[in-house]
């Protein structure tokens, strides 16, 4: 800070200075006025007019009153201390180390919730598309496959370009069990061990014969590569247990099981290799459940069950390569079967069935490769129901069945490649409509013989019409 000097003349003694206000007295001189103390008063100066940096204001003059201040009447003079003007900066230390953090401030208020924004656009709806998976790499025994992907053309359907395959996933069957070999159940033990192998493959034949079981429960086979024989088991009330059967590489045979009341658990059995018989099952009243069966590459046999009211079975079965026979049903009202047959390898026999009324279900058999025999069911009527069945590749035999009254049903016959054989039909009139069927359909002779209500001369004129030997063509009602 800049200070003044400051001289007093005719003025000596000590000044001093202290507090916010100071002041100092001396005695007067010889030469002043009598008893009057000088005082002096010094302030600090604000920065302004009189001091551009401020400083300290000096006021001096006689303490007129003696009461140790000096009042502003009593000023005489007043100097002025001036502060200098401010240097310019020095240069910066060095930075000092940082400091400890402070608190942490508290959160300041929310603020205002902004508008909402513009709706974005939709996006694609994923999908699921569930598939069977074949055998093979991804399943060793088959399963279920699961796709996923994004509907992009709004479809509502998974298109193949859609499905993303890293997403796709396999729900695979368990592998199959073989079984190697031929297996005999006689007993129960047999039974449990068969069962204990969980076989969906037998590598052989099947019997079960003569046992005590009363269903055939814990099997879960679904192919026979040889026989299915069930037999003579006299417990045996359902097949239970092949509830998945669906090949028999051989033939099947369901026999002489006394209280089996049903073969609706071969329902999916559809292939067998061989023969398929069904006989002197003495309570079974229907083979309904053998609808999925459609080739039988041997001989087809129903005969003998005494309780079989319909066969309800075997639609869709097309093709037979041996014979079909329906023999001796005591009990069988109706066949209801065979809708979907059209060719039979060997013969048709339906023989021995007494209250069968109608042959109706065999409504699309065109061809049998070897005779025709329908024999011996005393409540036919006609023979509706072969009404599309034009070629017989051996003999055509209509033989005793006593409430028969016409031939109606062959309408469509177009060649019997050997013999025809009408006799021992009591109640049979006419032979229509034989007559009407081309003049050379028959291939070898004729016999129409002991039929009590057909003329005579209706035998003759078909032997005529035919232009064939009748061998045989007696015993019929004489001519009128």
């Amino acid at each position: 800070m800049k200070t003044s000097a400051i001289w007093f003349a005719g003025v000596t003694g000590v000044l001093g200075c202290g507090g916010g206000e100071s002041a100092g007295t001396a005695p007067a001189g010889s030469g002043g006025e009598a008893d009057a103390a000088i005082l002096i008063q010094v302030a600090a100066e604000p920065a302004g007019e009189v001091c551009d940096a401020g400083g300290q204001r000096v006021a001096i003059g006689r303490d007129g009153d003696g009461d140790g201040d000096l009042d502003d009447s009593e000023v005489e003079t007043t100097e002025y201390v001036c502060n200098g003007a401010p240097g310019s900066d020095g240069a910066d230390g060095p930075s000092g180390d940082p400091g400890d953090d402070g608190e942490r401030g508290e959160p300041g208020a929310e603020g205002l919730r902004g508008d909402t924004g513009p709706e974005g656009s939709s996006g694609y709806s994923a999908l699921l598309r569930v598939r069977d998976e074949p055998e093979g790499n991804n399943c060793e025994a088959g399963g279920r496959r699961f796709e996923v992907g994004l509907d992009v053309d709004d479809d509502g359907v998974l298109q193949d370009d859609e499905v993303d395959t890293a997403a796709t996933g396999y729900a695979c069957a368990a592998p199959k069990v073989v079984c190697q070999g031929d297996f005999d159940v006689v007993t129960e033990l047999d039974w449990f061990a068969l069962v204990a192998r969980d076989c969906d493959t037998i590598a052989g034949d099947l019997t079960v014969v003569a046992t005590t079981l009363a269903t055939l429960d814990g099997l879960v086979v679904e192919r026979i590569d040889g026989n299915l024989d069930v037999r003579g088991n006299a417990s045996l009330v359902s097949l239970r247990g092949l509830d998945d059967l669906e090949n028999v590489g051989g033939f099947v045979r369901i026999a002489d099981n006394a209280n089996l009341t049903e073969v609706s658990q071969l329902a999916k059995l559809e292939s067998v290799g061989d023969q398929l018989v069904v006989s002197g099952n003495a309570s079974l009243t229907s083979l309904n459940g053998l609808n999925a069966v459609t080739e039988v590459n041997g001989l087809l046999a129903v005969f003998g069950n005494s309780s079989l009211e319909t066969l309800s079975a075997f639609e869709n079965l097309s093709f037979v390569a041996g014979y079909v026979a329906v023999v001796a049903n005591p009990s069988l009202a109706s066949l209801d079967a065979f809708g979907s047959l059209a060719s039979i390898g060997a013969y048709l026999d339906i023989r021995g069935n007494p209250e069968l009324e109608s042959l109706s279900g065999f409504d699309a058999l065109e061809s049998v490769g070897g005779f025709v025999r329908i024999d011996a069911n005393a409540s036919l009527t006609d023979l509706t129901g072969l009404q599309t069945l034009a070629t017989i590749g051996n003999d055509l035999v209509i033989s005793s069945n006593a409430s028969l009254t016409s031939l109606y049903g062959l309408d469509a016959v177009t060649r019997v490649a050997q013999h025809l054989y009408v006799q021992s039909n009591g109640a049979l009139t006419s032979l229509l409509p034989l007559t009407t069927r081309p003049p050379d359909f028959l291939e070898g002779l004729l016999f129409v013989r002991n039929n009590a209500a057909l003329s005579q001369c209706d035998a003759d004129a078909l032997a005529s019409y035919l232009s064939a030997t009748c061998s045989d063509c007696g015993g019929n009602e004489a001519c009128p």
